[in-house]
């Protein structure tokens, strides 16, 4: 993302991951950083960094800070510590409606403050639109097959393992089905794509 940044030709301050809680040091580099670009705005994506970012509202209450929600909860978080760190954003937006609902529901965030707004891509980037026929060729899909795809980071947590494991029994019943895989390991979960492959063939079934 900072390669990316600096292409744009946007200034880019790098300061090491923070902890999940109570990090002071990196909260206060952070808050020194944005006062020296004279910059309000705060825009937190990773659940990591909420904690900081709280502590960073507390101490400069002019800045704005939105929270890009890009998962689902899972677990109620409606204690007093997840209300207090919410409580500190100006903004909370969700990508999907039914996320929307999910944060009202699992925690005190408070309805007003929560926005939905899709994620986007820029098509403009992706080239001449194909056929359908035509996609499959390029990824070497049979032309008559029933493909179920997963698209996403491959990590233990998204279920890649799970579908490959299902493919065993469900190509048993249904010969004519593919599973398509796209996306790369998360950060730190390099180890994935050869779990993937190792599943692939401890089921037997054909890559």
């Amino acid at each position: 993302i900072a390669g990316m940044s600096e292409k744009e030709g946007l200034d880019v301050v790098c300061i090491p991951r923070p902890w999940k809680y109570g990090d002071i040091p990196s909260a206060r580099r952070v808050l020194r950083a944005l006062r020296a670009a004279s910059c309000t705005p705060v825009v937190v994506s990773l659940n990591h960094d909420l904690s900081m970012a709280s502590r960073i509202t507390r101490s400069a209450p002019d800045l704005c800070v939105v929270y890009m929600q890009q998962m689902g909860l899972g677990v109620d978080k409606r204690d007093p510590l997840h209300t207090r760190r919410y409580r500190a954003l100006d903004a909370w937006v969700a990508p999907l409606p039914s996320l929307r609902d999910e944060v009202l529901r699992r925690t005190r965030m408070p309805a007003h403050r929560v926005h939905v707004i899709p994620l986007a891509v820029d098509i403009g980037d992706l080239g001449a639109p194909c056929t359908k026929q035509e996609a499959r060729t390029q990824m070497g899909l049979p032309q008559d097959a029933f493909v179920v795809g997963m698209i996403g980071r491959f990590d233990p947590a998204k279920g890649q393992i799970t579908a490959i494991r299902s493919m065993k029994q469900l190509l048993e019943v249904h010969p004519n089905v593919q599973l398509l895989l796209v996306g790369e390991a998360s950060v730190g979960y390099e180890s994935t794509t050869e779990l993937m492959h190792r599943t692939i063939d401890e089921c037997h079934v054909r890559q």
